[in-house]
């Protein structure tokens, strides 16, 4: 394996919107976008490899909106790390590549396992039923990520989290960042971001360099994302641009003069 590199890549509405109609039932965009990022992952690791090879997806849930609904009223302000790890397996196939529609069915699939029913059998089970429960789920995600062969990608997604609400007193960010300066530390991890206008989706993603050249160099990918455009774009009705770097609790300000686009 070699170095690991960081690459933003942007999914507007209308791209998003564009891919949405190679799908049947009405997916969602982080159903849509995953999908999409994990079958030209997918492409990129058979490129590298020369062969098709299984592939493990994992995505973030956030179980408080599960709970609201199972339980609580609200649990918008609750604290802790409120969350599972939804798992979609593929299996190569000889005679075709796996379709986008599949795909998003497996993402779906995976991420409604984790429903109020779920959140529900974990409160009102005792502790020894509730620890049953979390290890099945985690044993069913182990035998998948040890087979022979497996690639791996993982999901964390920031969307409707209300990053572009926040005002610390310097007004509400035109930019949102989930990456520090110094990148990510964690190989084949893909972290959704909403972009502040526009109803699109930025995308982080972090995979070895020989990965990632391959996929930057992906014809089919790049129809639908852009790379790295500048966020400074958004919100040039400002005076003073503001970019909040959420990773690193930073926030910058950027005079829209200074860096013309």
């Amino acid at each position: 394996m070699g170095k690991c590199v960081t690459r933003r890549f942007v999914f507007n509405a209308s791209a998003i919107e564009a891919l949405k109609t190679h799908i049947v039932k009405s997916p969602t965009r982080l159903e849509t976008i995953s999908a999409f990022i994990w079958k030209s992952a997918m492409a990129a690791f058979r490129t590298k490899h020369g062969s098709e090879r299984p592939s493990l997806m994992t995505h973030l849930v956030n179980l408080r909106t599960r709970m609201a609904t199972a339980t609580f009223s609200s649990t918008e302000n609750s604290t802790g790390n409120l969350l599972w790890l939804a798992a979609a397996y593929n299996e190569p196939q000889d005679y075709k590549e796996t379709e986008l529609h599949e795909l998003v069915g497996k993402v779906r699939d995976a991420i409604s396992e984790f429903d109020s029913d779920f959140v529900k059998g974990l409160i009102r089970s005792e502790e020894g039923d509730k620890n049953m429960i979390l290890s099945e789920s985690l044993r069913k995600f182990g035998e998948m990520g040890c087979r022979e062969g497996v690639d791996y990608l993982g999901f964390t997604s920031w969307c409707k989290l209300g990053f572009y609400e926040m005002d610390f007193g310097w007004g509400k960010p035109i930019w949102v960042s989930s990456i520090g300066s110094s990148g990510s530390l964690v190989l084949n991890l893909v972290i959704l971001v909403e972009t502040r206008v526009g109803d699109g989706i930025e995308a982080w993603m972090t995979l070895d360099e020989q990965d990632m050249a391959i996929l930057e160099s992906d014809p089919e990918f790049l129809r639908f994302a852009s790379v790295d455009p500048s966020p400074l774009a958004i919100g040039r009705d400002c005076s003073i641009e503001k970019v909040y770097d959420a990773a690193g609790c930073a926030m910058h300000t950027i005079a829209p003069e200074v860096f013309p686009l």
